[in-house]
């Protein structure tokens, strides 16, 4: 989807946005050959490639070694701000917390595995901290900037990080968001071994003909304020968060398994709260 109006028309209509993986993701047929891969879906964002450096004040030799994960989301955090009725003048120097959910660095491992050459602007562009902390330097940002890497939870951890900074007054906004994409082929082959991916790239749960995940690209970013607070500045409210709260499953089947009594303690956790 190019947008969230697009989003919610493909989730309300059933929409399938799985597609073979292109060549400019990788060579199928090569990895195909060489690992034994049988799936080869996706869902994924188009030109992710794509960025105006110098609308960030970033030089193109910058851009050019930057994670495509911190370029889209410097574009959508603009986005957000406009769409919440802010500018970025407005919002300089105020305590505004940024909380970023991300896994893997594959950016990071194309660059090594192509022999990019090394510069003083390779950690920057690669390391997975500055997707929070790029966002927080170019709007002088002074909140809690923090990438919360909890696999799958990661976006819900990140929720949660945000609502506590905000009740601890560590922040007065809080910018919370996550993001995925599928560039480097290595992940996608050893979830392949595993078996956890299906053939087609759809996700079937509870039907009979599961036969794993289906791989997607994603990103998305909300602001949060204390209610009171957004009642006060006129806010356009969406929602209300009533609680948070996070644990692990500890013991389980397997690393990479679900433990359905720590799922359980952690709901009735939240509720207790709220």
């Amino acid at each position: 989807a190019k947008n969230s109006n697009d989003f919610e028309d493909t989730v309300i209509n059933g929409l399938n946005a799985a597609r073979q993986i292109p060549s400019d993701r990788w060579d199928v047929s090569k990895i195909n050959k060489k690992y034994n891969v049988n799936s080869n879906y996706a869902s994924l964002i188009d030109n992710i490639d794509e960025f105006d450096p110098k609308f960030f004040k970033i030089s193109p030799r910058e851009a050019k070694l930057m994670d495509p994960r911190q370029r889209l989301l410097l574009e959508s955090t603009w986005k957000l701000i406009e769409k919440s009725g802010y500018s970025k003048e407005y919002l300089s120097g105020k305590k505004i917390g940024v909380f970023i959910a991300a896994t893997g660095d594959e950016y990071y491992n194309l660059c090594r595995e192509n022999n990019i050459d090394l510069s003083e602007l390779s950690l920057s562009g690669t390391s997975k901290t500055l997707l929070a902390n790029r966002i927080s330097y170019f709007f002088d940002w002074h909140g809690p900037s923090e990438v919360i890497d909890t696999a799958c939870s990661s976006s819900l951890v990140a929720l949660h990080h945000a609502t506590e900074a905000l009740k601890n007054n560590e922040c007065e906004m809080a910018l919370v968001g996550g993001i995925n994409i599928i560039i480097d082929p290595l992940p996608h082959v050893s979830l392949e071994k595993v078996g956890m991916l299906s053939k087609d790239g759809k996700c079937k749960t509870f039907s009979s003909t599961a036969d794993g995940y289906g791989r997607g690209e994603g990103y998305g970013l909300i602001l949060l304020k204390k209610e009171k607070d957004a009642i006060k500045d006129n806010d356009k409210i969406y929602v209300k968060i009533l609680s948070t709260f996070t644990n692990h499953g500890g013991k389980a089947n397997a690393l990479t398994a679900p433990n359905p009594k720590a799922q359980t303690d952690l709901i009735y956790g939240a509720l207790a709260k709220g």
